[in-house]
Parts: C-alpha cells; structure tokens; sequence
C-alpha cells in the first residue's frame, strides 16, 4: 500500500553527506502541462529541477489527458489499488542545500479499498506516522481542511526525525477527492529554516492549479 517510504526520503534528506545526494538533471525551463481529467494546470517553474515527470499524464494540452483511460498506471498494487506518476521537482540540486525544498504531484485509485476521502487520509497517517523503517520516527504535527489553489484539501503535517541525527524537516500531504482518484501534492522543507518554508509557500501558490469544474470534461483552467 502507498508508493512513498517516509525512510528512504529521509535517507536522502537527513543523513546526507557534504556533497548530499546525487545531483538532479540540468535547470528547467518554465513550462505548463495538464492532466484534462483531472481538471490540473502544473507550471514548472524556470530554475527548478524535474526529478520525474510522466509526460503521459501530464500532458501539453488538457485534450490529450482528457480521460481515465488515457493516463498511465505506474503501479499496480496487490491490494487494489493505482498509482499514477505526475511529477517531482526539487528547488535545489543537492537536498544538503539548507534552502532546499520538494514538491511532488501524483494520484492514486484507492476508492474500492477507501470509499471516501477521509478514511484515504486516515490510511495516509497511519502510514506516515510513528516508526517508520532505519530508525525513523514521524510526528503528526496537525490535521486540517484547507483551501489550496481555488479547491478544498484535506493536510497532514508530519514532522521526520531519526534516532542518531537531531536534525527534523516537514511534510506536508495535501489530499483531494478528484473525479474519483485521490490527489495527492507533497512538499518537503527543513523546520528550522524560514527561507525553507517560505519557498514552499510560494511553489504552493504558483506550481500548480485545481479547478474542479473541469474534472471528468477534458479542460483544465490557465493559470
């Protein structure tokens, strides 16, 4: 269940050397891509990193991922449920860099096992709290409704720490029910660090748009 392991993130981002991790491709540029059944506008912003990217569900017009049947499944879980791959972007090349910051988009089709949205979120904290794998420990910082890019999200705020490092960062799960997939964006950033949370504040507000009038009708809303 769930493609994210909180400890190999945590591998790359607490534990790293003074090199850090391996180096990501070169800078990008500004681009707009959408998923047309999901009603999404992703900007990837000039200067930013692309980590991954699924150019099958993310696609240049919203008409060529206008339905369910054109994306791609990029996991098939034993337990029923889908995974589809959006994108990953990294403000920074190294995550030993102190401003660095992640943002990831993906989906998953989780209702035969998860009818509705809050027992998804529920599975979702359980899976990211408490002891995780190599000594990593996530702490539920909070849990709240709130409104993102013009749709309404269900949060987790988790904090990661590990037993030999006194080092904590920040994850933030934002959850939405759309057109029948559970929509998840996914930002990282170290808790001791302003500038940190400050460039997630604003990725959140520029990365990326929901406009659910368009879900399911093969359009999505320009930024």
């Amino acid at each position: 269940m769930f493609r994210k392991s909180i400890a190999a993130l945590a591998a790359c981002v607490l534990l790293v050397t003074a090199t850090g991790c391996e180096l990501l491709p070169e800078k990008s540029q500004e681009q707009t891509l959408y998923n047309g059944y999901m009603g999404l506008t992703v900007v990837v912003p000039s200067g930013w990193y692309v980590e991954t990217l699924s150019e099958v569900n993310l696609t240049a017009t919203p008409e060529e991922s206008a339905t369910l049947g054109s994306m791609q499944i990029d996991i098939d879980y034993e337990d029923g449920g889908y995974y589809y791959d959006l994108v990953r972007l990294e403000n920074r090349n190294s995550s030993s860099n102190d401003n660095h910051v992640v943002l990831e988009l993906f989906a998953e089709d989780y209702a035969e096992v998860f009818p509705t949205l809050m027992e998804y979120v529920d599975a979702c904290e359980y899976t990211y709290t408490g002891d995780l794998e190599d000594g990593y420990f996530g702490d539920l910082v909070s849990r709240e409704e709130v409104q993102l890019n013009g749709a309404t999200f269900q949060k987790l705020s988790v904090s990661v720490s590990h037993v030999d490092n006194d080092v904590t960062y920040i994850e933030d799960y934002y959850f939405a029910n759309v057109g029948g997939l559970y929509l998840t964006c996914y930002v990282n950033y170290w808790s001791d660090n302003p500038a940190s949370k400050e460039e997630v504040e604003k990725s959140l507000e520029e990365a990326f748009e929901l406009d659910l009038t368009k879900v399911g009708q093969g359009g999505a809303a320009a930024l």
